[in-house]
């Protein structure tokens, strides 16, 4: 998230599925081998497959994403 007004860039390499949920604003997300790609606004969400081996997101949004991991709570 950031509070600044400009537009932002950012990119992910996870080999993992993920979601990406849009709260506020608008993003456009490009991949590897996309033409124009794809533009999320608030309210929406995206399932980005595994197989989408890298992607960038700009513009001026607050995004969750939620990915596959592993997670350890009090030693379990």
């Amino acid at each position: 998230h950031t509070t600044s007004k400009q537009p932002h860039s950012a990119e992910s390499r996870q080999a993992t599925p993920e979601i990406l949920l849009c709260i506020e604003g608008s993003a456009n997300l490009i991949w590897s081998g996309s033409s124009k790609g794809l533009t999320i606004h608030k309210g929406e969400s995206v399932f980005v497959p595994a197989a989408v081996h890298g992607y960038q997101i700009e513009g001026e949004a607050h995004l969750y994403k939620a990915a596959v991991g592993s997670l350890t709570i009090g030693g379990i």
